[in-house]
């Protein structure tokens, strides 16, 4: 049985606009495990762990945050690294 990459659906689902039980229903998940994973990728993000992860960064010049509470803030990939610590905390 292939293992499922729970932070990868949790940000599939984020980007898909769809709700949480259809996204379960189109990807063939289990809905109480998809929010019992939610929740605990919540609780780290709130403890202020959180992965930024950029798959091709030659073409992305920017990421885009987004934080549990719905804000999003964008950032140059060059900016300096201050700069990206300063704008997470706000």
């Amino acid at each position: 049985m292939e293992k499922i990459n729970w932070k990868e659906h949790v940000a599939s689902w984020t980007y898909s606009g769809i709700s949480r039980k259809k996204y379960c229903e189109e990807n063939r998940l289990s809905y109480h495990s998809f929010l019992y994973h939610l929740n605990q990728l919540n609780e780290l993000s709130e403890a202020g762990f959180s992965q930024v992860r950029i798959t091709n960064p030659e073409t992305h010049d920017k990421i885009d945050y987004h934080f549990a509470d719905g804000r999003i803030v964008c950032v140059l990939v060059n900016a300096l690294k201050e700069m990206i610590r300063f704008i997470l905390f706000l």
